[in-house]
């Protein structure tokens, strides 16, 4: 049964039951008592940002850039020179080696579906080679392999890398599809990762082109030889048209929503409308162009609004969202546009205001209203089709983007690697000549206040050397192509245990990209902040594991703990002595 997408009915809670069973009683009998607040039981803001900063710290700044390590293994001259210094490179004809796109292409379809089989997908490209990359994230040994592919065009032979982030899946789960705004700003943040990659948007409809078109359309245009104009700044942007069917047509470009009862909106709005007009864009849609004026209703004019137009722009100010007849009417005309992405709404808030926003927009990308007018720019290059640009205060505050890497952690990862990554446990420590020791079958998530993760464990200045890196579990390759294992460490004690204590533990990977984020000066994240995000994750995280997966949280324990002033060694073998106590008792 679909739910009709009326405001009073999509923002209140709701109750799933079948007519065989009675559970669903007793549950909305307790709901009813409780005061839950909707963001703690529905993530808001733009996800989509965690989720991509999270597949580029957690992947793409290891395979773009050249890296160096002490182990032999995790050394990475970057992707263009892992290519051509390769023997398949070399045995390349000189014909082929000019057809050779070097950018990692990052396929994004409308419709967040990931393909795991290219070749079965499409019967023009095949797997020429695989390259296996090593590296270290926040105290896990990661491997991840680059496919090379052939896509065949008449009688030659193009080549390039590409691949579907891991992050589209947690998207399509999520229903959520804004992360193609940003992932080209993202990689081309770094000069390391400048035009080393391309994000390749396309509708995957009935409609919608083969893949093999759309690669070979990006590296014909990457290698020069079609007559495509090179934008100025040297790289082709994606366009979000791409997503849409061919059969997509809209009236009007543009209409800017406001409430009309109070003189300051009014000069905003047609502020707005009067920029994107000097800056070529035409069809924007009036409220005295509309049929039916001046008597037509609020209502009225919102839904022929999203009916017609590709943008819809929402003026979010403290007396908009006092006019609760527009706020009303506003949420139930585009509720089903939303969520069939027929329309794309953008709300523009004023945030000198303590604003309630409506929970069906906090999952849209908001633009903050700035007196400098620097907000005009940015709708701008949003309704023209160009992407959004990353600047810092375009981003939703450190708190939305949590509720991403959280989504993003337990739906890619988390789900996937329990039980299998804690496999090997008994094996691994017998190579090690140990026999008598204690070790849970249970992941160890160790969340630091600090959100400050090395690459192993380790616990405060103090006691630099009371957790020792130990040994490995199993390695499992859940999807894709990386694989997972988690590090065993000893805890180390005064010699009185007769046993020796062991716990198979690592970082959360989001927490080192809230630090790696705090570094690179992005997305509101300060030093001052780095506490509340870390124990916001940890709250999120250990909620949506409940939720999501209940079958794996038995396999799997958050860990959030002061790691300036308390001992991790002293908390681990706290942890694995109550569970001692509790396997006696039981």
């Amino acid at each position: 049964m679909k739910i009709p997408h009326i405001a009073v009915l999509q923002e209140a809670p709701k109750i799933y039951f079948t007519h065989n069973e009675d559970d669903w009683i007793a549950e909305a009998a307790k709901g009813i008592k409780e005061n839950i607040f909707i963001m703690n039981v529905m993530p808001a803001g733009n996800v989509a940002h965690g989720l991509v900063w999270s597949h580029y710290s957690g992947y793409l700044q290891y395979v773009l850039p050249a890296r160096t390590n002490n182990d032999p293994r995790k050394c990475h001259p970057g992707l263009e020179r892992l290519i051509t210094e390769s023997e398949w490179y070399r045995s390349l004809p000189e014909s082929g080696k000019k057809n050779m796109s070097f950018k990692l292409y990052e396929m994004v379809p409308s419709s967040c579906s990931c393909v795991s089989n290219l070749p079965q997908e499409d019967t023009k490209i095949k797997l020429e080679y695989t390259f296996t990359i090593y590296y270290d994230r926040a105290g896990n040994e990661r491997e991840a392999n680059i496919q090379i592919y052939s896509i065949k065009d008449g009688d030659q032979t193009y080549y390039c890398t590409c691949e579907y982030p891991h992050v589209l899946n947690t998207m399509k789960t999520m229903e959520q599809n804004s992360l193609a705004s940003f992932e080209l700003p993202i990689l081309n943040h770094f000069n390391d990762c400048r035009e080393k990659a391309r994000v390749l948007l396309y509708n995957d409809g009935e409609s919608g082109p083969e893949i093999s078109d759309v690669l070979l359309k990006a590296i014909k245009e990457d290698l020069h030889l079609t007559d495509s104009q090179l934008p100025k700044d040297g790289c082709f942007r994606p366009k979000l048209d791409a997503l849409e069917s061919f059969d997509t047509h809209y009236e009007h470009q543009v209409y800017v929503a406001h409430s009309t009862k109070n003189e300051e909106d009014k000069t905003q709005a047609e502020e707005i409308i009067s920029y994107l007009e000097t800056r070529g864009i035409r069809k924007i849609l009036k409220d005295d162009m509309m049929v039916g004026l001046p008597g037509k209703t609020v209502m009225g004019k919102i839904t022929e609004a999203a009916t017609k137009c590709r943008w819809f722009i929402f003026l979010l100010t403290k007396n908009s969202l006092d006019d609760q007849q527009l706020t009303f009417e506003m949420v139930s005309a585009l509720g089903d546009s939303i969520t069939d992405r027929k329309v794309r709404v953008i709300p523009v808030v004023d945030r000198r205001e303590d604003l309630c926003i409506p929970e069906l927009l906090q999952w849209v990308t908001y633009i903050p209203y700035n007196p400098d007018k620097s907000h005009l720019k940015s709708l701008y290059n949003i309704v023209s089709g160009q992407d959004i640009p990353l600047e810092t205060e375009l981003l939703l505050p450190a708190g939305y983007v949590s509720y991403g890497l959280a989504w993003g952690y337990v739906a890619n990862y988390l789900r996937n690697v329990l039980p299998d990554v804690l496999g090997g446990i008994n094996a691994a420590l017998s190579k090690k000549n140990v026999s008598n020791f204690r070790c849970q079958e249970k992941l160890f998530i160790i969340i630091p206040k600090s959100c400050h993760a090395d690459q192993t464990l380790k616990d405060k200045k103090e006691y630099p050397g009371r957790i020792q890196n130990f040994a490995k579990t199993n390695s499992v390759n859940p999807s894709g192509p990386r694989m997972y294992s988690s590090n065993i460490y000893k805890v180390l004690n005064d010699g009185t245990n007769e046993v020796d204590l062991f716990f198979v533990g690592q970082y959360a990977a989001p927490i080192a990209c809230l630090d790696e984020m705090r570094g690179w000066n992005i997305a509101g994240v300060t030093a001052e902040s780095m506490a509340t995000e870390a124990k916001k994750f940890y709250e999120i995280v250990k909620d949506l594991m409940k939720q999501a997966v209940p079958d794996k949280v038995q396999f799997c324990e958050f860990v959030f703990y002061d790691d300036i002033h308390n001992s991790l060694a002293e908390i681990m073998e706290g942890k694995i002595r109550l569970a001692e106590i509790q396997n006696a008792q039981s």
